[in-house]
């Protein structure tokens, strides 16, 4: 389960990520719905949407593990 403070690691094959995959990443915040952040899409409900301390973009739920 991911909260704020949670250390992750991008598992996504998109290859534009190929440079941030190695890191681990800490969670700065959590988005639930486009109500909390507007490029949430929410076709992807109910995964959740974090934005990482230091990594330019955020991922959604399916995108990382929680190390």
């Amino acid at each position: 389960m991911v909260r704020v403070g949670s250390r992750i690691r991008i598992t996504s094959d998109n290859e534009n990520y190929d440079k941030y995959r190695k890191r681990t990443w800490k969670v700065a915040r959590i988005y639930k719905d486009d109500a909390e952040h507007r490029g949430y899409d929410m076709g992807l409900y109910p995964q959740k949407l974090v934005e990482c301390d230091g990594l330019p973009f955020a991922l959604y739920e399916y995108e990382f593990d929680v190390v």
